[in-house]
């Protein structure tokens, strides 16, 4: 997982293996109060990524001093990975 800071919000990227293709997942922001944001969205392709690619990119409203944590989960709601900030 990859923060950025971006004023009052944060820039978020993440690299994700071992989920199967066609899983539909989202990167979920979560502040130091449990609120929670999705900052992404995307398919998992059936052909891995390149080694060198960015990851999977977003966004959210959340001052950097108040991010948690960063979550990968499925549309399902199934959580895969959580990464502490």
């Amino acid at each position: 997982v990859n923060v950025v800071p971006a004023g009052n919000w944060v820039r978020l990227a993440v690299k994700v293996k071992g989920v199967r293709a066609g899983e539909r997942c989202r990167l979920i922001a979560i502040d130091r109060n449990g609120v929670r944001q999705v900052a992404g969205s995307w398919v998992i392709g059936a052909k891995p990524p390149a080694p060198n690619a960015p990851g999977v990119q977003g966004s959210a409203a959340i001052a950097p001093a108040d991010l948690a944590a960063v979550a990968v989960e499925t549309e399902a709601g199934k959580r895969l990975v959580t990464v502490r900030a």
